[in-house]
This record gives structure tokens, sequence and C-alpha cells, in this order.
């Protein structure tokens, strides 16, 4: 799922109004982090948050599978509306439920006017090595990269993870 979402906002991102958005919400720290979670994006942006994600996640879905990136070959990523939706909107299981979120490490001190590398945060702490997307200047490509804690205080980073404050309602208690 998180990969998904990570996809999904490759297009996006390159949006100076959507990722305005993005650093706004997640200054507000309404959970005492810098995050903002993806089902707020989507109450905020309506119907075309979800299309749009989808797109990027059609648009991109060759290129990420072709990567040349033997080390993620195992990261897989869903296509089809259902899971996109669920994506954003909160998944798990019935008992439990999962919210994907966008969190941006470092945002006192990265450069917030360059493009964002998108980052699958399927882990946590300081010294792991993470999957990321890289925007290729110049282009609409991206590359596969491995992102660590340098990399993040460098440059922008959008850690795609799930919070770990929100209750089973995407709520903070």
């Amino acid at each position: 799922m998180l990969n998904t979402i990570a996809i999904g906002l490759l297009n996006y991102s390159k949006e100076e109004s959507f990722k305005n958005l993005v650093i706004n919400k997640a200054k507000e720290q309404f959970d005492g982090d810098d995050n903002v979670l993806l089902k707020t994006l989507s109450a905020e942006l309506g119907n075309t948050f979800k299309e749009r994600i989808q797109e990027s996640v059609d648009h991109h879905a060759n290129d990420v599978s072709l990567a040349n990136e033997t080390r993620f070959q195992n990261f897989s990523f869903f296509k089809d509306k259902e899971k996109v939706d669920q994506a954003i909107d909160g998944f798990g299981l019935p008992t439990e439920q999962w919210y994907s979120q966008i969190y941006i490490p470092f945002i006192d001190i990265v450069d917030l006017s360059e493009p964002p590398t998108i980052v699958v945060g399927h882990e946590d702490g300081g010294d792991c090595i993470l999957l990321g997307y890289e925007p290729v200047l110049g282009t609409t490509s991206y590359r596969v990269i491995e992102v660590d804690e340098t990399y993040a205080r460098n440059h922008l980073t959008w850690v795609v993870s799930i919070n770990e404050m929100v209750n089973n309602l995407g709520l903070l208690p």
C-alpha cells in the first residue's frame, strides 16, 4: 500500500500548488509531527485527488516494474482502483485500520522549493536505508535510489508511511 501511494504521488508532487498544500498541512503538525494524512488531502481536494493518484500509478507502473534495481524487485504496488482508494482512505483488518501519511523530515532545514524525493517508509529508525523515487531534473522520469538520513537532511523528502498516532477512524484519540 505504501509503495502504491509513493508511485501515485510522483506526478502530483511536481505541481507547486499540491506541493505547497502538503508542506502547509505538514507544518500544521496535527499530531505533533511534520506530516499529513492522505485522507486529509483527499478531503481537501475531493475526488480528483484519488483520480490523479490512480493516473500516476497507471503512468509509472511500467517504469517502476522495469526499474533496473534488483534490490527492490519485491516492492510491489497495486493498480486497481479499490486498492488505491484503500491506500488513501485507510486499510488493514476489520478490527484495525492503518492510515497512510506523508511525513517531511527536516522540514525546517531543507529547500522546500525543490521537487521532493518520494520515499517508501516501511521501516523506522535513523540508520535505515529506504527505497526512494528521485526526480530526474529536466525530465518527467524518476530513478530508484537509496535514501538515508544524510540524503533527507539535504533534499526535500516525502516519506510515505503509516501514521502511528491516529485511531481506527483516522482521528487522534
